[in-house]
């Protein structure tokens, strides 16, 4: 199992990305914790000892002048340090795909807690019972599983194993009596992989590090084991890595017509195979309803410019996150074999694009294709539209997608594939977020992705500040919408978003570095001097 070192609180470092807000009634639970149970549970490092998991208990043993603390040293990549972070902010508190810290603090029985925690005595600060992780052991995995009562779900074990990529073995928390506390999603995990892989040198095939702690303080450890944990802020700590993770994967191709402008075509949601099983009317319907020169503004695969242009129909395409493509010169960028976007290729669009809009070039539809459901803050999806309608003409429509509130629950859909041992289950790594309604997380491991999904009448609404005239759909899992007669926007709020949506943020610090050339051929095309207009 990991080795776990007693380290001086004075060689860790808190990691100032912690999207953990520390909300001060829960400081004193977890104060109220350590100091009836002690460390039960290590803290995580980097070996220069950068914090991963356990920043509130930090801090709490300072408060209770403790001057060690129990940790694991992780041999990680600074890169990887965020997303190891986010995994421990789910998987350490047995939390379920939908829970929340907020949920979790409102069904605490605060009563309860304070009689359990006046029958237990204080563990003695820097003591081997305050650090009473460091007596953690190896126990069978079958033999725990025989005490398992949760109910197994499967996206949370499938959290829970991402820490086993990076050879962290978080211990179980049982009773002396065969309780388990904490760990319940940790044990699943392992029992899934146990057959599959040997974990690690220090874990045989088959056990599992747990830590073992008296039957009279069990219930208050359940309690104050699962159901602490701060609120999430990662719209202040990662919103630079939330803004680059919106790009569209390289699985999720999209290889026919968007359905936001075949819908307007056909009159309701088909499938791309019916709506175009007659091509020669579904073109003569696609040029009459959207005209001959089209913007596809998010177009993160940029596939639609190809598909239209083969028909003759001229289309312009922007993203600030381009997926790399085989024509591209710049796929052979290092990130290029992660799917990831290029800042070489994005620059070069983006001058292209920026030239096209001096130039004048008009647009009879722009469209928004699923753009306003990954841009993870309600703020971008303003400076998103409001850019839009700025490049509308009076007749120009705006048409576009976004994905329906009820398409959440499918979003959290456990998946089974068939492989070559059988039936295997898997499912998306995915949990909500609260700065916004109906927001969700996923790909934390790899690249954290936002989704927030739609109802259709705070689209309507949102839309109706940009444009005049407003159609929205319902089309079951989507939600698609046309809109015309765009509103004149305020220059100082344009110039705003042009400054924010063209230098977004990249890796390493850098962005794309075009907002001054935005301004400059927005300005021309609107007759606007960007330079007398004051900041806001």
């Amino acid at each position: 199992m990991n080795k776990i070192d007693l380290v001086a609180l004075s060689q860790l470092e808190p990691a100032v990305y912690n999207p953990r807000e520390t909300d001060p009634f829960r400081l004193r639970l977890l104060q109220l914790s350590l100091s009836k149970l002690g460390f039960i549970l290590p803290l995580y490092a980097t070996p220069n000892g950068h914090l991963l998991s356990g920043h509130q208990r930090l801090l709490c043993a300072e408060l209770l002048q403790s001057t060690h603390a129990p940790l694991v040293y992780v041999d990680t990549e600074i890169e990887a340090s965020r997303n190891i972070n986010l995994v421990f902010n789910r998987a350490t508190n047995d939390m379920k795909t939908n829970d929340t810290s907020d949920k979790l603090l409102s069904s605490m029985n605060l009563d309860k807690v304070t009689e359990l925690a006046a029958s237990i005595s204080d563990k003695k600060v820097n003591t081997p019972e305050f650090y009473r992780c460091m007596t953690a052991e190896l126990q069978p995995i079958e033999d725990l599983l025989k005490m398992e009562k949760a109910e197994y779900e499967l996206p949370a074990v499938t959290m829970a194993a991402k820490l086993f990529r990076w050879r962290l073995f978080m211990p179980i928390v049982v009773t002396d009596s065969g309780r388990i506390i904490n760990g319940s999603f940790r044990l699943y995990a392992a029992a899934d992989r146990q057959s599959r892989w040997e974990f690690d040198k220090h874990v045989p095939r088959g056990q599992f590090p747990v830590v073992t702690i008296p039957d009279a303080e069990g219930d208050l450890a359940v309690t104050l084991l699962n159901m602490i944990s701060m609120r999430f802020t990662l719209e202040r700590q990662y919103a630079d890595q939330l803004r680059f993770g919106a790009f569209r994967r390289p699985t999720n191709i999209v290889k026919d017509i968007l359905p936001s402008l075949r819908v307007w075509v056909d009159g309701r949601p088909k499938t791309a195979r019916d709506s175009l099983k007659d091509p020669t009317k579904f073109w003569h319907g696609f040029r009459k309803e959207h005209g001959e020169s089209l913007l596809d503004f998010g177009a993160g695969q940029r596939r639609q410019e190809d598909i239209l242009r083969q028909k003759g129909v001229e289309c312009l395409s922007w993203e600030p996150y381009p997926c790399p493509q085989e024509k591209d010169e710049e796929r052979l960028d290092e990130n290029a074999n992660k799917g990831e976007p290029n800042l070489a290729l994005v620059r070069r669009l983006t001058d292209h694009f920026l030239a096209e809009i001096a130039a004048g070039r008009s647009f009879s539809t722009i469209t928004l294709a699923a753009v306003l459901n990954s841009v993870p803050f309600e703020i971008d999806r303003r400076y998103v539209l409001l850019i839009v309608s700025a490049l509308c003409s009076y007749g120009t429509r705006l048409v576009g997608s976004v994905r329906h509130v009820r398409s959440q629950d499918k979003a959290h859909e456990i998946k089974t594939r068939l492989s070559g041992d059988g039936k295997t289950r898997t499912a998306l790594s995915m949990f909500p977020l609260d700065y916004e309604p109906n927001l969700t997380l996923g790909d934390i491991s790899v690249m954290p992705k936002v989704q927030r999904f739609h109802e259709p009448e705070e689209i309507d609404a949102l839309l109706k500040l940009f444009f005049m005239k407003t159609e929205v759909m319902d089309g079951g899992q989507y939600i698609f919408f046309r809109c015309t007669a765009p509103r004149r926007p305020k220059p100082e709020l344009l110039k705003k978003a042009l400054l924010h949506e063209f230098n977004l943020p990249y890796r390493d610090g850098e962005t794309i570095d075009r907002g001054k050339q935005a301004l400059a051929a927005f300005g021309q095309r609107l007759k606007i001097n960007f330079d007398e207009v004051p900041d806001v």
